[in-house]
């Protein structure tokens, strides 16, 4: 099979998993809110987030050097896996320990017990990081695919019983513990690897540098985007945590619709290509423009749609509106520096995502610190929405222009590259978004339910976006006709 044909063979089944788990999520996410509230929902963002620090410790960079290494053998396996779940016991038995002193940080007495729930997921993650990082290697994301809707549609539907049985936070604990079990079943029984009784220093010596960097980016990258939660729950509590995820989680649940697909696929298969530097850099491009082309009009859409979305949640959520349309700004510029950090690490440069990340992560957390400290008095609608501000002006105004210099440095890649994918993009999110202005008194004229207004003003973008996009892309048209035409005969 062909490079172009393999990505997106990948591609195709990465959409599956994707558009279904998040898909199922987002139904979940919505009839969750409406039964719970901001600070049920703030209270496990908090623990959720003590728990997946741990879990990158127990990780430390291994996924992605196994899935980069070329000349794995059984016994990098073997030594990986043994030392994975190792440390994971045991990080799992420091979390429980620290978990009184985390919630005591926090203020939040109840935050202990929900901590010492959840870190059953620190062990189950030690016994899924090789397995997956095979099936990625082999670009099998068929077999991600059937295991994570799944798993997203079993414990969505164990969540949203336990919260209508009035089971309040336990609910939200419970989904993410029966999510982890239910993967971590599926992945055995779908990987054909086993581990063997065997164990090397050496063979994690081969893999220690490449994870080693990797690690420290993935500590960057965990300060960068959950510093909201850790120091939001510290200065304002567990009511502005729960709002100002809540908007993170839609535009971050949107950005993964319709770019994880192509994220997942493109390390290994930049990886495959990084002695060949042009179709490494023909690759890249195609991915950038792909990426663009999904990511801006819908981020736009959403920010567009953003009041209609919240109030058909309920009005506990209104506060979130604003900061969801602030949030919109920074996943456009993630959607562009997307493929800067699988790049560098394909062609073994890891130490560059390490700390071009970092710095972000430093500022991202001064960002916050000083936020709280000077929005410490002020409403909660403001407290979050100026964190917002503040958080898309660091990543827009400062690390994206040095991801496009970093990306052009070493992929030879141009501004007028860059301008070229984003053009087309822009242009539609902007005719949805005067579309979205123009209907918006005729609709509230019809006096129709929140949700119903929602669907409909969602219906109409969308179908305005696809009618544009198609009318200016050529490209795009083509080949919409050559299926149409090869379906018809």
């Amino acid at each position: 099979m062909s490079g172009q044909k393999k990505i997106f063979q990948s591609i195709k089944w990465t959409i599956v998993s994707n558009w279904g788990q998040n898909s199922i999520n987002a139904l979940i996410t919505f009839i969750l809110a409406a039964l719970l509230g901001p600070k049920e929902f703030g209270i496990v963002a908090i623990a959720s987030v003590y728990i997946v620090f741990i879990q990158m410790f127990v990780e430390s960079g291994f996924n992605d050097a196994l899935i980069q290494h070329k000349d794995l053998k059984q016994l990098h396996l073997d030594s990986i896996f043994w030392l994975i779940l190792a440390s994971s016991l045991l990080l799992s038995g420091i979390s429980i320990a620290l978990s009184r002193l985390w919630a005591n940080m926090n203020n939040m007495p109840e935050l202990a017990l929900v901590i010492c729930a959840l870190s059953i997921n620190i062990p189950i993650r030690g016994l899924i990081i090789v397995q997956q990082a095979l099936l990625h290697r082999a670009m099998d994301f068929k077999s991600i695919a059937i295991r994570d809707n799944v798993a997203v549609f079993i414990s969505g539907c164990l969540g949203v019983s336990m919260a209508f049985g009035g089971f309040g936070i336990w609910a939200l604990v419970a989904q993410q513990i029966c999510k982890s079990i239910v993967s971590l079943i599926l992945l055995w029984k779908m990987s054909h690897w086993r581990p063997q009784r065997q164990f090397s220093l050496q063979s994690v010596k081969d893999l220690l540098h490449f994870s080693v960097k990797v690690f420290f980016a993935n500590l960057g990258g965990f300060l960068q985007g959950h510093s909201d939660a850790l120091f939001l729950g510290v200065f304002f509590g567990p009511m502005a945590v729960g709002l100002y995820r809540f908007a993170d989680r839609i535009m971050s649940m949107l950005l993964e619709v319709v770019t994880k697909a192509i994220h997942m696929v493109s390390l290994p298969f930049f990886s495959s290509l990084q002695d060949n530097k042009s179709e490494l850099k023909k690759s890249l491009l195609m991915c950038w423009k792909t990426s663009a082309t999904a990511t801006i009009p819908s981020m736009m859409a959403l920010a567009a749609i953003s009041d209609r979305l919240v109030d058909a949640v309920g009005p506990k959520w209104r506060a979130s509106a604003d900061v969801l349309k602030i949030l919109c700004l920074i996943g456009i510029a993630r959607s562009i520096m997307l493929f800067t950090g699988t790049f560098l690490k394909a062609v073994s440069r890891p130490g560059l995502v390490t700390l071009f990340i970092w710095s972000l992560a430093i500022a991202t957390t001064l960002m916050f610190v000083v936020s709280g400290v000077l929005l410490k008095s002020f409403p909660i609608e403001q407290q979050i929405f100026w964190v917002a501000v503040s958080r898309a002006s660091i990543v827009v105004m400062i690390f994206l222009p040095i991801n496009l210099f970093l990306i052009m440095r070493f992929a030879d890649v141009t501004m007028r590259d860059l301008i070229t994918s984003v053009r087309t993009p822009i242009f539609v999110g902007l005719t949805i978004i005067l579309t979205v202005i123009g209907i918006k008194s005729l609709i509230d004229s019809m006096g129709l339910k929140p949700i119903t207004a929602f669907g409909l003003t969602g219906i109409i973008a969308a179908t305005v976006g696809f009618i544009t996009l198609v009318s200016v892309d050529n490209k795009l048209r083509r080949s919409l006709l050559s299926v149409l035409l090869r379906n018809e005969s």
